[in-house]
């Protein structure tokens, strides 16, 4: 794989276009040179952003409000085959999210979720979303 060089302001460009702790300076390019887009969306982004969403809502949050947020902070990642439509009317990415809030509940950062449809997190999971938040505030 070749190497380059770039400059700190090119540099520094790309940081602000990525998402920390997710994209690399190459996922930053594939991006905006369109390379990215036929390739699914990485399950670490809805991890950390479902965590940070529901930070950000005390905690937790009606499932179709966190998936419209969900939408929203992540719209400029997804690819066409993101954005795919099912049968059901369902889309890839929905699915995926929904899949990574069960993987949330497996690793235990996230409770099952209740019969009114609310996502919430553990105490667990609030340690690991303020994690990220200060972390995102350092860097």
């Amino acid at each position: 794989m070749p190497t380059i060089e770039i400059s700190d302001k090119v540099f520094e460009h790309m940081q602000n276009m990525g998402e920390t702790f997710v994209d690399t300076p190459n996922s930053v390019l594939e991006r905006v040179f369109g390379l990215q887009d036929e390739a699914i969306l990485d399950k670490k982004h809805y991890d950390r952003t479902i965590l940070l969403i529901l930070l950000d809502m005390d905690g937790e949050g009606e499932r179709s409000e966190v998936l419209k947020r969900v939408g929203e902070q992540l719209s400029h990642l997804h690819s066409r085959r993101d954005l795919e439509k099912y049968e059901s009317g369902s889309t890839r990415w929905v699915n995926r999210a929904a899949s990574q809030r069960r993987a949330l509940i497996s690793s235990g950062l996230m409770e099952s979720e209740r019969r009114d449809g609310i996502w919430k997190l553990t105490e667990k999971g609030r340690e690991k979303a303020r994690e990220l938040r200060n972390k995102e505030k350092t860097d």
